[in-house]
């Protein structure tokens, strides 16, 4: 498969998260005004370099209240750009698609620096996929747009071996506490479900060991191949589109959809060593 290709259909998931990421924060901008919950007069000190650093006069133009609005219109911005690259697939278009890109991963570093707090897995996946997708829209070596794929998809095959293992020694969760445990809390919860699966135990159970077991073998998964790999996909997309409608969180579903197509192109090379 062409890589190209592949990096723009990353590209369209990508594209909207971010667009929704940013829609969130500008409509919620007060809370980044000084007396707001984000305000950047006590952000700034978290960290020398934002409050007495040689650069802190500077980082405090950019983030105080309503300059830093500026970050997520920007990256909106470039997220449009990118979306309209990866649907019309123009040549012409490939360059500037990977310059948006990088532009969005700029913005988002200086929002992290902003304020680093209630950052998740899927922060850090959308990171990783603006990476890859911007090395592989604007290197011309085929060889290494490959490699900026694979490793998109390597980085998803960790992040679901390592939080499987965490919670396959985690006694919460063999024991299926842990879903309906973090469905019954306030800011990540829903609490009817949560009740529910707490009076169904052997449920509770069941869905546990399923995300365990999902995330411990999606590696073993890969190596059957393509069809391993929709295999993970399938189970990915149910898995994350869970969180987003039970708790809240929808920057799992772009974020890690926006891997998949990487993980396909994975796939098609170690399927390719079978035969």
């Amino acid at each position: 498969m062409n890589p190209i290709h592949v990096a723009l259909w990353c590209a369209i998931p990508l594209a909207i998260g971010v667009s929704i990421d940013s829609l969130e924060l500008i409509s919620d901008r007060l809370q980044l005004a000084d007396g707001g919950l984000y305000g950047y007069p006590v952000l700034a000190t978290a960290r020398e370099l934002t409050l007495t650093g040689p650069l802190a006069t500077t980082f405090r133009l950019v983030f105080s209240y309503p300059a830093v609005l500026s970050l997520p219109a920007v990256q909106l911005a470039a997220a449009a750009l990118l979306l309209v690259a990866a649907v019309v697939r123009a040549p012409a278009l490939v360059v500037p698609a990977g310059i948006a890109v990088l532009v969005i991963l700029a913005a988002r570093l200086l929002l992290v620096l902003r304020s680093p707090m209630s950052r998740d897995a899927g922060d850090s996946m959308t990171f990783v996929v603006c990476t890859g997708v911007a090395v592989c829209l604007l290197v011309s070596n085929h060889s290494a747009q490959n490699l900026a794929l694979y490793y998109i998809a390597s980085q998803l095959l960790l992040s679901y071996i390592v939080a499987g293992t965490a919670k396959a020694v985690s006694p919460t969760w063999r024991s299926g506490d842990a879903i309906p445990g973090v469905l019954n809390t306030i800011g990540h919860g829903s609490p009817t479900v949560g009740v529910f699966l707490k009076r169904h135990s052997s449920l509770s159970r069941a869905l546990c060991w399923s995300v365990v077991m999902f995330e411990c073998f999606a590696v073993a998964l890969l190596l059957i191949g393509t069809p391993g790999a929709i295999v993970i996909i399938a189970a990915g997309l149910c898995f994350h589109i869970s969180i987003a409608v039970l708790m809240g969180i929808n920057n799992f579903v772009w974020s890690f959809g926006a891997t998949y197509p990487a993980l396909l192109q994975l796939a098609h090379t170690v399927g390719t060593l079978w035969h």
